[in-house]
């Protein structure tokens, strides 16, 4: 990409999650500079973001992929922005730019909605024989498998077990429960967490309601246990116990991208962009962040 001209600022996208999809939503309806004020620029590997909270819908089979999926190439346009559709490979927040798709992209104003990585991938067993739900092809074939699973036979019991038991390792067990109904074979659903219950994150009266609905659909829970690894067909436990398991969901936390840890940018504990309450790295710099690729200072 050419330099900047000195009356352009450019405004530089990393991620097509929800706070850019808004920005080029309004973008599109108002542009944000009159004679090339400001340039957009937007980068994500994939053409097509799918949102996140549609997915348990998708997995019960009550949504098309293509419910679920915002036209990045499309919005673009419209907002006059220019789409790099490539990984972004490395951040360079001393000399502001980024590199993607073997080019060095300059920027004046960056922003990072990149969401997070499944968690604890480390675990022996876990990226070889365990499905997540990102990005949207694994969850393509998380659905086929389960599918497949369901149709095995009249009667025959499945077993599926989903790896953590916050709100996205609840909602995906209830929808493979469901999607399980629709073959002749019976989902036999177990949520292991390794607190002392489900969502725990989340008030006292809320649990009790979601123990009572997982109870109600014959979904187990098995808590206050971690996973010690993953094979073909079984989910091993720390006291040693092995949980049959033909179909293993990994949904134990999330983690920051990768590409934050040599950016330079600021990040909390865990790895994670650190912001204050507008969004901005603590910095100071001419960098933000949304979704869950961030941590903010003070929460």
């Amino acid at each position: 990409m050419p330099p900047l001209s000195a009356a352009a600022v450019r405004l530089l996208l990393v991620g097509g999650g929800h706070a850019h999809i808004h920005l080029l939503r309004c973008a599109a309806r108002a542009p944000l500079g009159a004679s090339g004020e400001v340039e957009l620029v937007l980068v994500s590997p994939f053409a097509l973001h799918h949102y996140s909270g549609m997915l348990p819908g998708y997995l019960a089979g009550r949504r098309a992929e293509r419910e679920l999926a915002f036209d990045l190439r499309r919005l673009a346009a419209a907002a006059g922005a220019r789409f790099v559709e490539a990984p972004a490979e490395r951040i360079d927040g001393a000399a502001r730019t980024v590199v993607a798709g073997g080019e060095r992209l300059a920027y004046d104003l960056l922003s990072l909605d990149l969401g997070s990585q499944p968690a604890n991938l480390e675990v022996p067993g876990v990226r070889e024989h365990a499905f997540t739900v990102r990005p949207m092809a694994r969850a393509i074939a998380l659905r086929q498998r389960a599918l497949e699973l369901a149709a095995a036979g009249a009667g025959r019991e499945v077993a599926l077990t989903v790896v953590g038991g916050g709100a996205a390792g609840v909602e995906v067990a209830l929808a493979l429960e469901r999607l399980g109904q629709q073959g002749p074979a019976r989902p036999a659903v177990t949520i292991v967490e390794s607190a002392s219950g489900i969502l725990p994150e989340f008030s006292p009266r809320l649990r009790r309601r979601a123990t009572g609905v997982l109870a109600a659909r014959g979904i187990r829970v098995r808590a206050g246990q971690e996973v010690a690894s993953v094979e073909p067909h079984a989910v091993v436990l720390d006291d040693g116990t092995r949980l049959r398991s033909q179909l293993t969901v990994w949904i134990a936390g999330a983690a920051p991208p990768a590409l934050l840890a040599a950016s330079g940018l600021p990040l909390d504990a865990r790895g994670f962009l650190l912001v204050d309450a507008s969004l901005r790295a603590v910095d100071g710099s001419a960098v933000f962040g949304a979704g869950d690729c961030i941590g903010i200072a003070g929460h």
